[in-house]
């Protein structure tokens, strides 16, 4: 079993490396690094879990596993420590422990959902572990609650207290609606099929407005040095400005040179806030004009303008 890079998007809990493939999931999930609706045994991989932490140390995604895999799961999560890697846990709403002590936890009510379960009995049957606790909720046409039934899942949520709730747009397979269509019933065909998914900007104001942030922060990664973790804050504060404008429909050539950016930020070895206290920074040719304006800010000052405008756009609504 080996990992896979992905871009560290706060729209992925900022994991940086998934697994290729994994264990039998014990429940139906939102998968974090594809957004696909995971199933369980039929997803099963014989192979179990990974046998090794990634090549490069990052946030590593553990999805959920079966209580028979979970003295493994906590094992490879030590190991992802010992190699500077941190883990992204996402946990079954059971109860249940899960990777040891991971940087964010993850949970969604997908299962729930399925089943039919209330908000007020998912709410209490999810783990009160002392890591920062993450929500992922699925948007998709038939699947997410509307109405008071939404309202009263956005309570259970607030009730956690949780870091982030994070709304994505759920990538559905035809395979994918013929199962929530076997599931939810027949009923809910003709929306499942031919209805519009909730917006991942309607439901981020309706998380802001329960008082809950709608991104996570991207967790620090131990062991870095004082110029990797420069460049890594860094390159996140430009990964959810591209994110956001790209979302939010901003100029092309913006978001174009946002992420261009925050790749090259990711993994370079420059001290950046050396270049620009030398006033050097024009030599990165990969560092765009609607890029250097966030850099340079956020070097001088530690907060960017044009981020904060993002972020008050997608939470409340204002004009980016």
């Amino acid at each position: 079993m080996s990992w896979r890079a992905v871009d560290p998007s706060p729209f992925r809990g900022w994991i940086r490396w998934a697994p290729r493939s994994w264990s039998a999931a014990p429940l139906a999930h939102l998968d974090l690094a594809t957004h696909r609706l995971a199933w369980p045994a039929a997803d099963a991989c014989a192979g179990g879990l990974p046998a090794a932490p990634p090549d490069q140390p990052g946030l590593a995604y553990l999805p959920p596993v079966a209580t028979e895999e979970r003295a493994r799961l906590a094992a490879l999560a030590l190991e992802l420590a010992a190699a500077g890697s941190a883990s992204a846990a996402h946990e079954g709403a059971t109860g249940e422990p899960g990777a040891g002590s991971p940087a964010a936890r993850w949970v969604d009510p997908l299962a729930a959902w399925l089943a039919g379960t209330s908000a007020a009995t998912w709410r209490g049957a999810v783990s009160r572990r002392p890591a920062p606790l993450h929500v992922a909720v699925p948007l998709a046409a038939g699947l997410t609650p509307a109405g008071e039934e939404l309202a009263a899942w956005l309570d259970a949520f607030a009730a956690l207290s949780p870091a982030a709730v994070v709304g994505v747009s759920a990538v559905l397979t035809p395979a994918d609606r013929r199962r929530l269509v076997e599931r939810l019933g027949e009923s809910s065909f003709e929306e499942i099929f031919h209805g519009a998914a909730p917006s991942e900007g309607d439901f981020a104001r309706l998380v802001a407005a329960h008082g809950l942030r709608p991104l996570p922060a991207r967790p620090a990664l131990p062991g870095l040095s004082p110029r990797a973790a420069r460049n890594q804050e860094l390159s996140g504060a430009l990964w959810e400005a591209a994110e956001l404008a790209l979302r939010l429909a901003a100029p092309e050539a913006e978001c174009v040179a946002l992420f261009a950016a925050a790749r090259h930020l990711e993994t370079s070895s420059l001290d950046i806030s050396a270049l620009a206290r030398e006033g050097n920074l024009a030599v990165l040719g990969w560092l765009q004009p609607a890029a250097r304006g966030p850099v340079e800010e956020l070097l001088s000052t530690g907060a960017s303008a044009r981020l904060e405008a993002l972020r008050g756009a997608w939470s409340g609504g204002r004009s980016a």
